[in-house]
Order: C-alpha cells, then structure tokens, then sequence
C-alpha cells in the first residue's frame, strides 16, 4: 500500500561473531541494538509528517484510480481472450512468457547498459559541480 509518510533507513554497526557465543546471544544482542537505536529516531518519523487531508485524499484516489485501471485492464483482457478462443492457460502460458521477457530485459539493462551509461552522466554531474 502506498501511504503518504516519511521513513529513516539507518544501518547498525556491524557485530562481530566474537560478541556473542550462541545463536540466542546474538538474536539478544541484536534486538538489544535495535531497541536502543530506535531512541535516536525523530520524532516527525513515520507519523505521516505535514500531510494535509487534501494530501491524503488525493493519495487514496491515486491508489483507488491504480486499483480500478488493473480491474478494468484485467476484464478487458479476458473479454478480449473469450472473444479469440484463448484458454485460461492460453493467458497463463503468455503472461509468464512476458514477465520472463520483462525480467531479463531489466536485468539486461541494469547490468549491462546502466553500466555503460554510468561513466557518462558521472562525468556530466561532476562538469555541472565544478561550473
């Protein structure tokens, strides 16, 4: 669900294996950890911060539109398999051929192409950092 808010991500100190002997030792310590750094959180976090209600509104009509549009997306598509004779396994067999496609189109690109771009827009920031 996507609900207006703000969200601190902090990373603890790693702990070294030495610091405690058992598996039990070390869920302890770690929730001991966890317990402590959660008194250093601000206190606007994960209250929704300075939302107003028009904000709010607009949020839940945004996830009401989203939820609609795959709702109606859904039955157009299955209207449109009926009309073509397509099976229900027909559908199946293609959407798991499409998410394959997407998935290695995506991994494609964020580890192949995105490298190659990188260099690229890096240099480009660090001109615009200097001017």
């Amino acid at each position: 669900m996507c609900l207006p808010g703000k969200v601190l991500v902090r990373f603890l100190a790693p702990i070294q294996p030495s610091e405690a002997s058992s598996r039990d030792g070390m869920s302890k310590l770690l929730r001991k950890r966890m317990l402590e750094a959660l008194h250093d959180c601000p206190e606007n976090v994960g209250d929704g911060g300075i939302f107003t209600w028009q904000d709010r509104i607009a949020n839940l009509v945004a996830i009401a539109a989203i939820f609609s549009f795959n709702g109606v997306l859904a039955h157009a598509i299955l209207l449109l398999a009926q009309h073509h004779g397509f099976t229900i396994f027909d559908l199946a067999k293609v959407s798991g051929i499409v998410s394959v496609a997407f998935t290695c189109i995506l991994y494609i690109w964020k580890r192949y192409v995105s490298v190659l771009l990188a260099p690229k827009e890096k240099k480009k920031a660090e001109k615009e950092h200097k001017s």
